[in-house]
């Protein structure tokens, strides 16, 4: 979860949105205000899986208001690949990717290094990685361009 100043009001639009109760609207201001109160480790632990749990919902609540172009479908896939706010689903993760590869040189990015590495399920490929990590760069992706840039270099 990343610490934003601004997290708490993110959440609560979001909640206004999706018509969320009063109660869970409580809660999760105590989620989003939990690093400035000094709670227990423990409770800490507890407050952010709640809130991980939350941002998957909110991922996937954006995806369905974006569309499936949308940056959201990367966020959603990443998530269900490492198993934020929810259970590990390392196949609809790659699913999701691949959908999203299709207009998002971010998602070809991240495809690139899974198919490199054999991570997540991925049979390691290295032409299809070099494939997805060149079009990422045709399209000005910046960490694939560094990275063909890098492996350009004579003695690499």
């Amino acid at each position: 979860m990343h610490e934003n100043p601004d997290y708490a009001d993110q959440l609560l639009t979001w909640l206004d949105l999706f018509e969320v109760n009063q109660d869970q609207a409580r809660f999760l201001k105590q989620v989003a205000s939990v690093e400035a109160r000094g709670v227990s480790a423990g409770k800490r632990r507890y407050f952010l899986a709640v809130a991980a749990c939350l941002q998957h919902l909110l991922a996937e609540q954006r995806f369905y208001l974006e569309g499936q172009s949308g940056e959201a479908l990367i966020d959603l896939a990443v998530m269900q690949l490492m198993g934020e706010g929810g259970l590990v689903d390392e196949e609809e993760g790659i699913r999701n990717l691949l959908e999203a590869a299709q207009y998002k040189p971010h998602a070809q990015y991240i495809l690139s290094q899974l198919f490199a590495n054999g991570l997540h399920g991925v049979t390691k490929d290295p032409v299809r990685a070099r494939n997805l990590l060149v079009a990422a760069a045709q399209k000005g992706q910046p960490d694939a361009v560094r990275e063909l840039a890098v492996s350009a270099r004579p003695g690499k």
